[in-house]
């Protein structure tokens, strides 16, 4: 063979399991424009943060410090405007939004601008209810441990702290008599290597798991990901948007 082909053949595993790292196929087992808001009620809703060009963190990274991190580029910021604008459309509404301290992450939740309502919308009500945009809380639960400490979190700590939150969950869930209906579902901006050990689901920048903390097992959200390189109005506000969180 030529030294071309040679040298294309000797590359193709590496480019492989790169692309198996960092851009997993979502695996659609919702699709987001068919989910109501019951099918996620009291479920947890996990994205991974929109796009940031690169992998880990830059030497000198202080997770206080944005400028010193691998942040959204102008791609990442309106895939992740968009995404809010996606879950808009579909009417989901959640209760909380929690984010990584990582600022990629910090910077999706933002402006994903979710939207969240003090009344639980009901087929009967749901047109009346009014909604507001969450305010996103940070939290270690969802930290990156991708590397080791100090540039990223101990992963047992993280973990331990992660499926805490969830235990806690199911158990408000199995308080709940039987005629009320289930809370709104929680919305979580993280990384890749947490929503893989979570969930055992490989998924790509910007996409999202659904995970039951009554039984376990998770599914994967299909977003419209063709509008995410689209110059669209919904995503207009993102230049307003600094990455300074």
């Amino acid at each position: 063979p030529s030294s071309a082909a040679h040298s294309m053949k000797k590359a193709t595993p590496f480019v492989l399991i790169v692309l198996g790292v960092g851009f997993a196929p979502c695996g659609v087992a919702l699709k987001l424009s068919e989910t109501k808001l019951d099918q996620v009620r009291g479920k947890v809703v996990l994205f991974r943060h929109a796009i940031a060009p690169g992998g880990g963190d830059p030497e000198g990274f202080d997770v206080q410090r944005c400028e010193t991190q691998r942040n959204l580029d102008a791609v990442g910021r309106s895939q992740a405007c968009d995404l809010g604008w996606q879950l808009t459309s579909a009417n989901l509404l959640f209760s909380k939004v929690f984010s990584s301290p990582w600022c990629r992450c910090m910077d999706t939740a933002k402006l994903m601008t979710v939207r969240g309502s003090l009344v639980s919308p009901t087929p009967t009500n749901a047109r009346g209810v009014d909604t507001f945009v969450l305010n996103y809380e940070k939290t270690p639960m969802l930290s990156s441990f991708y590397e080791a400490p100090p540039k990223g979190a101990d992963k047992a700590a993280t973990m331990s702290k992660l499926n805490a939150h969830m235990d806690n969950l199911k158990t408000q869930i199995l308080k709940l008599d039987s005629l009320q209906p289930k809370p709104l579902p929680e919305l979580m901006v993280t990384h890749y290597v947490v929503i893989m050990a979570l969930t055992g689901k490989a998924i790509c920048s910007g996409c999202a798991v659904v995970y039951d903390a009554l039984t376990g097992t998770a599914e994967t959200l299909e977003m419209d990901i063709a509008r995410l390189t689209s110059n669209n109005s919904s995503c207009s506000r993102v230049s307003s948007v600094s990455s300074s969180s």
